[in-house]
């Protein structure tokens, strides 16, 4: 299976608990100031620390007297120190401090759409509160998608920018907001300290080319809309149940070899793929088709779609297991797992590539070109030889069979289904990937062959892949 990494983009804008390191807030300073007004302490801090602050004058009394006593604390400190009494929370952006008084949580609010709906209704001690507020003008913020960290987006907030998130477990955990007209940002979300936040977004500024929609497009245009279609979802049955939504954003080159982007996509594709149940959110960065090869490349968000009764949740449940099952990333894990075998992998090597090797292979021990990564739970994989890995539990789709004899003309004779085959090849020898089998280095580094070659958009699935099922060794499935 195909799968993008979902790059992730750091905000300048985060709270006093998280923030983007343009100021050093963890330098420790002295200060000691005793009934003096709040505005000769701020140009006091900004003289001697070469600090920026940026308030409304409305905002701050900067004739009120304070008192501030610190001894060899963190800036950080400091300024909580100086404006929690006076209920003004600040943030860092860029290299100035802005400060902003501090919301209360809003009491009338929407329940927010949930993915998946408790059968009762949890306790205010279950859950955390979020409300979202715009940087420039304090006003909440609707229609906020909130992701999780393995990219599914979890839900939206409400017209009063409120969402509410039920809690399975206690353990810290982080959040990302993102919205098309504000910049992205995220969020630690520490339930054993804190149960209500609040975050602050920061309007994007951005020169838009003027668009015209036609609703008519040319008859070349949906020619090259439709092989891209074709090359960007794939020809599977997962594949041929996605919708593309707004296919408007995409425009085409032709090329003597295939199509290219005309340029990045001016917005975010929406793909709803009814075979899975998810409403996928792509950002494709490149397209290029050459023949019989395809590269692309994109940021990928992934919805749940709240399936229409019981018996469509649990097709939705079975065909994630399918396509996960085989996928590169199923691969990788088993190999992070060191249970290939178990898993129904075999796993061969040839110094020729595929259609060149004239059936000459040859086996490496698995534990000789895995090795553990810089981090926890990180390996890199080493290997200049191509790979190939036959997956013995499922059997090809007849979709896939119509695809290679296409790319096979000269191919004859009838094809029956066989156990899953691809290949993998390393442009730079090595591959660093997670124990849930994530690929962390750039994806144009591997290039796939065959069976997971011909998976595409249409198959992925979120990095939280679904929980196998015991599987009956040696006995195919069928798709």
């Amino acid at each position: 299976m195909v799968r993008l990494l979902s790059l992730l983009t750091l905000c300048l804008w985060s709270f006093s608990d998280s923030f983007a390191q343009t100021i050093n807030l963890d330098k420790p300073i002295t200060v000691s100031y005793k009934q003096q007004s709040l505005g000769v302490v701020l140009k006091k801090l900004e003289q001697k620390y070469q600090l920026k602050f940026s308030y409304s004058n409305s905002l701050l009394s900067t004739q009120k007297k304070i008192t501030l006593q610190v001894n060899n604390k963190p800036l950080k400190y400091a300024l909580k120190q100086l404006f929690d009494p006076i209920k003004v929370r600040f943030a860092l952006i860029g290299n100035q401090i802005v400060l902003k008084k501090e919301k209360s949580l809003t009491n009338n609010f929407q329940q927010t759409p949930n993915i998946k709906r408790p059968t009762t209704k949890p306790s205010n001690k279950d859950r955390i509160i979020i409300q979202v507020f715009d940087a420039s003008t304090s006003n909440p913020i609707p229609k906020v998608h909130i992701i999780h960290v393995d990219s599914i987006i979890i839900g939206n907030s409400d017209r009063t920018g409120i969402f509410r998130l039920n809690l399975k477990s206690k353990k810290e955990f982080a959040l990302k907001f993102t919205h098309i007209g504000y910049e992205k940002t995220s969020l630690a979300i520490n339930p054993q300290v804190k149960r209500k936040y609040i975050v602050w977004m920061i309007p994007k500024v951005e020169r838009l080319a003027p668009i015209t929609i036609s609703i008519n497009r040319d008859k070349r245009w949906k020619k090259l809309f439709n092989k891209f279609k074709n090359d960007f979802l794939g020809t599977s049955s997962n594949a041929s149940q996605c919708k593309i939504l707004n296919p408007w954003v995409v425009e085409f080159i032709e090329t003597p070899e295939g199509i290219t982007l005309k340029k990045n996509s001016i917005d975010t594709l929406e793909i709803e793929n009814y075979a899975l149940g998810y409403k996928v959110l792509f950002l494709l960065n490149r397209f290029d088709l050459a023949q019989n090869d395809v590269h692309y490349r994109g940021r990928c968000q992934f919805l749940e779609l709240i399936p229409k009764n019981r018996k469509q949740n649990r097709r939705w449940l079975r065909n994630r297991r399918r396509a996960y099952r085989g996928s590169l990333q199923h691969f990788l894990k088993s190999l992070a797992n060191k249970t290939t075998s178990k898993e129904g992998f075999e796993v061969l090597f040839s110094k020729q590539p595929p259609g060149k090797n004239n059936g000459i292979f040859f086996t490496i021990d698995l534990t000789r070109i895995i090795k553990p990564g810089p981090q926890v739970n990180q390996y890199i994989l080493t290997m200049p030889y191509y790979m190939k890995v036959i997956y013995n539990r499922e059997l090809e789709e007849y979709n896939y069979l119509k695809w290679y004899k296409k790319s096979n003309p000269w191919l004859r004779g009838p094809f029956k289904p066989r156990n899953q085959s691809s290949w993998m090849y390393l442009k730079t020898s090595t591959l660093t990937f997670d124990r849930q089998g994530n690929i962390l280095d750039s994806s144009q580094g591997v290039i796939r062959y065959g069976y997971w070659a011909w998976e595409r958009v249409g198959e992925m699935i979120p990095s939280n892949n679904p929980k196998e099922e015991p599987q009956s060794a040696n006995r195919p499935r069928k798709r």
